[in-house]
C-alpha cells in the first residue's frame, strides 16, 4: 500500500512536469512569432519527452490512488494541474493560429514545386527533337 505522502509526491512531480510543458509552450509561441521555425523542432521534441514522463507519472498515480488519497493537499495539487493544463490548451490554440499563415505558405510553395516537376516531366522531357539529329561532315 502506498502512503498519502507518496501519492502527493507524485502529484507534485506531475505538476512540475506540466509546468515545464507550459514553459516549453510559451517558448514555442516566441519562436513562431519570430518566424524561426527551425528552432521549433527541438522544442517539440522536448515537449514529447515531457509528455511521456507525464504519462509515466499518470500510470503511477492510477496504481497508487485510493479514496484515502483525496486529502486537501492532493485536491489542491490536482486543481493546480488542471488550471495549468487549461492554460497550455489555450496557448496551443494560439500557437496553431500563429503558425497557420506559415503553413499555408509552405503548402503553396510545395504545390509550386510539384507543378514545376510535372511541367518538366510532362512537357520538357517529352518533346521530340526535330532538328540537329545529324551533323553534316564537309570533305
Amino acid at each position: 500500500m502506498v502512503s498519502i505522502e507518496q501519492y502527493e509526491s507524485l502529484l507534485k512531480k506531475k505538476l512540475g512536469l506540466i509546468q515545464q510543458v507550459y514553459d516549453n509552450t510559451q517558448r514555442q509561441a516566441k519562436v513562431i512569432e519570430s518566424e524561426q521555425y527551425e528552432d521549433l523542432v527541438p522544442l517539440l521534441e522536448t515537449r514529447e519527452e515531457l509528455m511521456a514522463q507525464v504519462d509515466e507519472v499518470n500510470t503511477q498515480l492510477l496504481q497508487t490512488y485510493s479514496t484515502k488519497s483525496d486529502t486537501e493537499t492532493s485536491l489542491t495539487l490536482n486543481q493546480a494541474i488542471h488550471q495549468r493544463l487549461v492554460q497550455i490548451d489555450g496557448l496551443n490554440k494560439q500557437n496553431i493560429a500563429l503558425a497557420e499563415p506559415a503553413k499555408q505558405e509552405i503548402e503553396k510553395a510545395f504545390k509550386h514545386i510539384q507543378l514545376g516537376k510535372k511541367a518538366v516531366v510532362n512537357g520538357y522531357l517529352k518533346t521530340q527533337q526535330t532538328q540537329g539529329h545529324r551533323m553534316d561532315k564537309k570533305q
